[in-house]
């Protein structure tokens, strides 16, 4: 069995295949992030997106991953109708990018190979990148809230 080095482990492998995979796989994103969650309390979701970048990203590598998860996270903010959050796209991009790298931890999805130290990898990597998010949106929504120009606050704001 021939060893693969690091560099083409991170620049993934590139044919066909894989942009037709990562572009259903953008479109699978974009539709699960809105469509395909739980609401746990508000603008908090547990969403089966995040099975997308898992698959894209033990078939054809980290760099697959990430782009896929930052166009299928742009699809899901022109398909919300939230506005456009670049920011969020990126910080997907580096989950997508993150959990890419689990094959060069032992999972191989395409053999098989997928053992519970890899979920917890994989479960560190979304809940570190979700709870990281979360706070910079507090923080972000608090910003937004006193920096208005007529100086009334929405409701949705608690200061």
């Amino acid at each position: 069995m021939k060893k693969e080095s690091i560099g083409s482990l991170l620049l993934g492998k590139w044919s066909t295949k894989t942009v037709v995979a990562m572009a259903i796989g953008a479109a699978l994103f974009g539709v699960l992030m809105n469509y395909g969650g739980v609401t746990v309390f508000s603008n908090t979701k547990l969403t089966t997106a995040m099975l997308v970048p898992v698959i894209v990203g033990a078939m054809f590598g980290p760099l697959p991953a990430a782009i896929t998860c930052l166009v299928g996270n742009t699809i899901a903010d022109l398909i919300g109708g939230w506005g456009f959050w670049f920011d969020w796209s990126i910080g997907n991009a580096v989950l997508g990018f993150c959990i890419g790298l689990l094959p060069i931890y032992g999972a191989k999805i395409t053999e098989g190979i997928f053992k519970i130290q890899h979920a917890v990898i994989y479960a560190i990597i979304c809940v570190g990148k979700r709870k990281h998010l979360t706070q910079r949106y507090v923080i972000e929504s608090a910003d937004s809230c006193r920096n208005r120009r007529d100086g009334t606050l929405p409701r949705t704001c608690s200061l």
